[in-house]
């Protein structure tokens, strides 16, 4: 990075890519603040190179709201998030790629917040975008496939979670080698949820599925206050609608 600066300036797209390597090598690290402060700064050059609407400046945005969500810093991730989908739709369509990729990350961030609902609502759209841009059976699709599967297994479906979940299994095998970790993670998801399900009471399912789509967070509420949420949930459901009015 700092030979890219030297030699192509700091506002070469080079030199932006390498910041962007940079700091994906902090956050595997786990060095949260210095990929913080390498993102906000390829994001301010990127704005001023070529405007906060093009997809150098989106995919730094993105990569941004990424650290917010390592950092459980939701409600900036959100924003940023839902500006990305937002923009993207406009410049880019719905169909595109990094649209697809923008969407599935909002869903991230809601799911990251036991918002399945709305979670739910976006995985959907994920799916069957990468279906019809990508195919039943490509690695993208089933990975979407899965989140849906955690995200409506939460939401208490447990029966339509498992039937999903047993498919993107069944696939993984069949288009990836048997020790995929995507192969290998959806089938003990299954012998999980099936012992869970043998042993323990449904509720106990929904809990798994709502843990392990946070990321393996240590606990669930298992109470939720609805008066203070209900502003909340209002506000995403607005954008949600907003985001895909007329698709």
């Amino acid at each position: 990075m700092d030979i890219s600066k030297q030699v192509l300036g700091p506002e070469h797209p080079s030199t932006l890519t390498s910041i962007s390597y940079l700091t994906s090598t902090y956050l595997k690290q786990g060095r949260l603040k210095e990929a913080e402060d390498l993102e906000v700064q390829a994001m301010d050059i990127s704005k001023q190179m070529f405007g906060p609407e093009h997809p150098h400046t989106l995919f730094s945005m993105g990569n941004l709201a990424s650290i917010y969500r390592h950092q459980e810093r939701w409600k900036e991730a959100e924003e940023l998030d839902v500006y990305v989908v937002d923009i993207s739709k406009q410049v880019l369509g719905l169909e595109h790629p990094n649209t697809r990729t923008s969407i599935s990350n909002l869903a991230s961030t809601y799911r990251k917040q036991g918002q399945w609902k709305e979670a739910e609502e976006l995985e959907i759209k994920v799916v069957d975008s990468n279906k019809q841009a990508l195919g039943p059976e490509h690695h993208y699709t089933l990975n979407s496939m899965a989140n849906l599967a955690f995200t409506i297994g939460a939401l208490g479906q447990h029966e339509s979670a498992f039937r999903l979940m047993a498919e993107c299994a069944r696939l993984f095998d069949r288009n990836l080698r048997p020790n995929h970790p995507d192969t290998t993670n959806s089938k003990a998801t299954l012998n999980r949820w099936r012992g869970m399900h043998n042993a323990q009471s449904s509720q106990s399912l929904q809990a798994s599925a709502g843990i392990e789509a946070q990321g393996h967070m240590q606990s669930i509420t298992a109470q939720i206050n609805e008066r203070h949420h209900e502003s909340g949930r209002k506000f995403r459901r607005a954008i949600l609608s907003r985001l895909f009015r007329g698709k």
